[in-house]
């Protein structure tokens, strides 16, 4: 496990880390220029607010995470947040996703339809004047203990964090998926191959071979290959297809559509 010594603070060589780990409980955000969320070894957690120090108690060491990724001025706040409050909170078309699916173009390039990232989602709520650390654990011992009597079995720092969440006082874990529509539309013809192994010495694949219809590219190939011009010819007049010097015309098209966005709490958040 590496240890940072400086973390966040705006001269440290570690302060465009995704996450830094910092040993020891004494937290000093004195220096740091944006709110960083704080999760010590024993689970308890915290936003913790530029020029204040921060104590997690017998902790070993402090994982930090900086809440500085939220774009609260994107235009494309307006456009969702009807049907999301947490998509005030992020612009989901800016984050890093991890694809789920893909689509082939008809021009061969492989291309994403959907995927998935997550987001931190900043406190809705700040804790003002908040009490010296160990007066503060103190003052949720009451209802601790009334959680407890009534079937909680979770610790009191456990109980605290899960409450902070709740009240929205710590930062919230979202799940973003995108996802689009792919409609690739290629007009077929009869196939005149269906059930041969071979044709004319040419060695069949299993489309040729088994479905009722191929792309007109693929039986003019099969026919070019076999060297059979004048079957070629035979099975386009047997279609009425006009084009006796070429190949059946084809129809071939496709459409993308825009993403669309959903954002989901992450469970146990």
């Amino acid at each position: 496990m590496k240890f940072s010594k400086k973390g966040y603070l705006r001269n440290s060589p570690d302060v465009n880390n995704p996450q830094n780990i910092i040993q020891g409980g004494k937290i000093t955000m004195k220096g740091v220029d944006f709110k960083v969320h704080g999760v010590d070894n024993n689970g308890y957690a915290k936003v913790m607010t530029p020029g204040y120090d921060y104590n997690f108690p017998n902790a070993k060491y402090v994982t930090e995470t900086p809440i500085k990724n939220i774009n609260m001025s994107s235009p494309f706040q307006k456009k969702f947040s009807e049907k999301s409050p947490l998509m005030q909170e992020i612009d989901p078309t800016k984050l890093q996703y991890r694809t789920t699916n893909t689509a082939t173009t008809l021009s061969g390039e492989v291309v994403p339809t959907s995927g998935v990232a997550t987001a931190i989602i900043p406190p809705s709520r700040k804790v003002e004047n908040i009490a010296p650390e160990e007066q503060y654990l103190q003052s949720f011992k009451p209802e601790y203990q009334k959680a407890i009597e009534g079937g909680y079995t979770g610790t009191l720092p456990e109980y605290i964090k899960e409450k902070e969440a709740r009240l929205g006082y710590t930062p919230q874990e979202v799940e973003v998926t995108r996802e689009r529509d792919y409609d690739r539309k290629v007009k077929t013809f009869q196939n005149p191959f269906k059930g041969m192994r071979t044709y004319n010495g040419v060695v069949l694949d299993a489309a040729a071979r088994d479905r009722d219809s191929l792309e007109s590219k693929t039986i003019t190939n099969i026919f070019k290959r076999a060297n059979d011009y004048e079957g070629f010819q035979a099975y386009l007049d047997e279609h009425g297809y006009k084009r006796r010097k070429g190949k059946p015309k084809t129809s071939r098209s496709e459409k993308i559509g825009t993403y669309r966005y959903t954002v989901n709490p992450r469970s146990g958040n």
